[in-house]
């Protein structure tokens, strides 16, 4: 079995091509205007393929993205070239992540903070990331809901056939640990018509609370916003997003 998003780094963008990152990109940068107007240095956590650190960079930011997957960096660097953009892509762990000079805002989008499944992890993520901002910083956060995982997640299987590529995604959703594991097998046409490549990731994330997150944060940052991340307006029991805004303290 593959580490996560290795296989998956290939098919990510393809699967995903009906999210509207646009729009995704227009929240967040209303967010940091509205809480710090005169930001220019951007650090993207998790950025993935670089979907939402490349757009963050056409808004005249000077983005650095980091991630873990050296697969999905180099897709992301490649994206950057063919934009022309001026984009610094550094293979690092979000929780003990080192930038040269200090940014104005950290973003850490589409679950990255989900993958931290031990409190301990959240409380060494935010230190850290208020060590990697100036005075004035805000760390901007978009994570899936508890309600989310336990809703519309939780024990759910999800599968498509293309020709492309196709895969069976298993969700296992465990109550007690509030845990969510899930497998993916991808299945890609190789050689004579009819026969495929299996291959396979698992990952694990953890549904946390808004008291989870706010203990962790205790002394380090303070909530100034949070809203449901898929729409921007205020949060609704069926949230399946939170977008949240953090003042460093």
């Amino acid at each position: 079995m593959s580490k996560p998003y290795s296989v998956f780094a290939n098919y990510y963008d393809y699967l995903m091509a009906n999210v509207d990152y646009d729009a995704w990109t227009n929240r967040i940068v209303q967010q940091i205007k509205i809480h710090h107007p005169k930001a220019k240095i951007l650090v993207d956590l998790a950025c993935g393929t670089g979907n939402i650190s490349n757009r963050l960079a056409k808004k005249a930011y000077a983005v650095t993205g980091i991630d873990i997957s050296e697969e999905m960096l180099m897709i992301a660097q490649d994206k950057a070239h063919e934009n022309h953009l001026r984009i610094q892509y550094l293979k690092q762990d979000m929780m003990i992540f080192a930038v040269h000079r200090k940014a104005d805002v950290i973003t850490c989008i589409c679950d990255g903070l989900n993958y931290l499944t031990e409190e301990e992890q959240l409380k060494t993520f935010f230190r850290n990331a208020s060590k990697q901002l100036t005075d004035e910083g805000i760390l901007v956060i978009d994570i899936s809901t508890p309600y989310k995982y336990e809703h519309i997640l939780a024990e759910k299987t999800i599968a498509e056939l293309d020709e492309q590529v196709s895969f069976i995604w298993d969700n296992t959703f465990d109550p007690k640990t509030q845990c969510l594991e899930f497998d993916i097998a991808f299945f890609v046409p190789e050689g004579e018509e009819g026969l495929y490549r299996r291959m396979t990731e698992h990952h694990k994330q953890k549904s946390h609370s808004l008291e989870t997150l706010k203990t962790a944060m205790e002394g380090i940052f303070t909530v100034v916003s949070l809203l449901d991340g898929e729409t921007g307006d205020a949060l609704a029991p069926t949230s399946e997003r939170w977008l949240m805004v953090l003042k460093k303290i």
